[in-house]
């Protein structure tokens, strides 16, 4: 192998053996190096990016289930108001429509609202005039009547 080395070294030019040399000293090293050098900065950011994302999703985490609470808290306030009953049993639509108009610039993150009186029938819904007919969300209405409490439907989903 040696003598095929030499044997070639020998018949070629100044140039080729210059050129060869760099190739050896100086880019292979470069290749090696910088190949390196960018898995290991690959490697670092791959991982500050995990740790963001999870910070992040705690976080958000965190302000869904604040919300959730305040939502319940709202709402169980709002249902024990002797007022809004007595409006809930006259079935005062005008009524319904500006508390829920309220409630909405209040929580611009609840995605609908709606009142119902005691039999589940809608006595107003967010910006829409249909009432009268009977909600029934895969039996939550029906729940949160008969067990007295409201109900927030990220805690069933």
């Amino acid at each position: 192998m040696k003598q095929n080395i030499r044997k070639m070294l020998r018949n070629t030019t100044l140039g080729t053996k210059m050129i060869t040399g760099f190739v050896s000293v100086i880019i292979i090293p470069m290749l090696l190096l910088s190949s390196t050098s960018y898995r290991v900065v690959s490697r670092q950011i791959i991982q500050e990016a995990n740790e963001k994302i999870e910070i992040n999703i705690r976080r958000a985490l965190k302000e869904y289930d604040r919300r959730g609470r305040e939502m319940g808290l709202g709402m169980g306030q709002a249902a024990a108001g002797e007022v809004i009953r007595g409006m809930i049993q006259q079935r005062n639509r005008e009524w319904a429509n500006k508390t829920l108009r309220r409630f909405e610039e209040a929580r611009t993150y609840v995605d609908f609202w709606i009142i119902t009186d005691t039999e589940g029938r809608v006595i107003s819904r967010l910006n829409t005039n249909a009432h009268g007919d009977l909600l029934e969300i895969n039996g939550l209405v029906s729940r949160a009547i008969s067990s007295g409490k409201q109900l927030i439907s990220s805690e069933i989903l």
